[in-house]
C-alpha cells in the first residue's frame, strides 16, 4: 500500500533572516507502508532526516501532527517529492 501524509509542525526554532523564530511548517510526504500506523512512524522518520530541521533540540515544545492520511495508488506517486511550506507561529 502507498500513502500520502500531510504533516503539521508548530513551534520549529528555525533561523529566519538571520534571527530565530519560532516557525509551523506544512510538508506532505509519500511512502510505502502496510499500515497507516506504519506510514505514519516511516513519515517521522523522513522529516527527521530533513538537514533543516536537523538542528531542532528534542522536547523543546515542537510537535508534528499528520493532518491528513490518504491511501493512494502507485500511479498518484510524484516523481519528485515536494518541499516545505512555512509559517511563522503567531503567539
Amino acid at each position: 500500500m502507498h500513502f500520502r501524509l500531510l504533516l503539521l509542525g508548530e513551534n520549529f526554532p528555525l533561523e529566519v533572516d538571520g534571527e530565530k523564530a519560532s516557525m509551523g511548517w506544512f510538508k506532505t510526504v509519500w511512502v510505502e507502508a502496510s499500515s497507516e500506523d506504519e506510514a505514519k512512524a516511516k513519515s517521522l522518520d523522513m522529516i527527521r532526516d530533513e538537514p533543516i530541521l536537523a538542528s531542532v533540540p528534542h522536547g523543546g515544545g515542537a510537535k508534528i501532527s499528520w493532518e491528513e492520511i490518504v491511501e493512494v495508488e502507485m500511479t498518484e506517486l510524484p516523481e519528485t517529492p515536494g518541499g516545505f511550506t512555512f509559517f511563522r507561529m503567531e503567539h
